[in-house]
């Protein structure tokens, strides 16, 4: 898995981006140990947050409260 980010909101703290191997779309937020959490989302709701951050900034909110654990990309939750 290589995941390239194309948009950083370094203020609201997430990243857009595209997993380049299978070109699945994500969201990253920061984990406190430095690295990342990325959760999938589709090239529809990508293309609403490139257009519309403050629907990033929702959606990054819910996944720091837990609330997307589904879509994580990688993890306990995810593939």
């Amino acid at each position: 898995m290589k995941l390239k980010d194309t948009y950083t909101s370094p203020e609201h703290g997430y990243s857009l981006g595209v997993e380049t191997v299978f070109g699945r779309f994500y969201l990253s937020i920061p984990k406190g140990d430095g690295g990342s959490e990325c959760f999938e989302i589709t090239q529809e709701r990508y293309e609403a947050f490139l257009a519309d951050p403050a629907l990033a900034l929702r959606f990054a909110e819910a996944a720091r409260r837990g609330e997307r654990d589904r879509r994580r990309m990688f993890g306990p939750h995810g593939d």
